[in-house]
């Protein structure tokens, strides 16, 4: 109390606020996880403190009626001005969980250090995105702040493909059902429902909306920056009817 303290996990550690994902063949959880620390600390407010307690410090939150105040300095355990946390790799894993026994099934480092000689890269990074689990045995994850999207072999971790993003894939990935997710959308469209589609300039895709725009299941086309007004616009005009975006 009335100094700074070291946590593991940091505020940015651990599962974070993605969630997990689950194959119900194997009995397996997939969790990503940042490894990273955080320097904080607390200290008892001034008795004639007035007003409400302050958070002070980087990261810190109390509550305002809190009886202590948040001690100066502090922030995520890494060297200042670098990406590089301060304890030893893996900075960022993905787990398998066998939920039946409680057991990890696998462990293996999550995401890439670039600026790292090549054989020592594979440190694993901090992530925000959560994964998905397919019936097809795969997992697939963005979260990591190396930019990339991945897929793994649920049942063994190994690592099966890569893909370099534009930026950071903060999210937690979608999928569809069916072969590639544009028939539902079609039949949406038929159904009465107006689709808009983001188009390939402002998103990522692999599948989905490619093959609904080719094969018309989308009304309109539209980059990200554009979709918000299309949107209100038709609401504004033909009120409930359907959307899909």
């Amino acid at each position: 109390m009335g100094r700074l303290s070291l946590r593991f996990p940091g505020n940015h550690g651990g599962v974070d606020w993605a969630g997990v994902s689950f194959n119900p063949q194997l009995g397996y959880l997939f969790i990503n996880t940042t490894e990273q620390g955080q320097l904080n600390g607390l200290r008892d407010r001034a008795a004639n403190a007035t007003g409400p307690a302050q958070a002070n410090g980087v990261g810190n939150r109390v509550h305002p009626n809190a009886p202590y105040d948040g001690v100066a300095g502090g922030g995520r355990f890494k060297a200042p001005n670098t990406t590089f946390n301060c304890q030893q790799p893996p900075w960022g894993q993905l787990t398998a969980v066998n939920v039946n026994t409680g057991e990890f099934a696998w462990r293996v480092p999550l995401g890439i250090t670039e600026s790292l000689p090549p054989d020592k890269q594979k440190t694993g990074r901090p992530g925000e995105g959560g994964t998905i689990a397919t019936a097809g045995g795969l997992v697939f994850v963005g979260a990591t702040d190396d930019a990339r999207f991945r897929a793994f072999d649920a049942k063994t971790g190994k690592e099966l493909w890569t893909a370099e993003l534009p930026a950071n894939g903060y999210a937690t990935p979608i999928t569809y059902m069916g072969k590639d997710g544009a028939q539902g959308m079609l039949e949406m469209k038929n159904a009465g429902a107006y689709n808009f589609a983001q188009d390939e300039a402002s998103c990522v895709v692999f599948g989905m909306p490619r093959e609904a725009i080719a094969i018309g299941a989308a009304h309109e086309v539209a980059g990200l920056p554009a979709l918000p007004g299309l949107v209100l616009g038709h609401l504004a005009t033909h009120g409930g009817r359907a959307l899909r975006v």
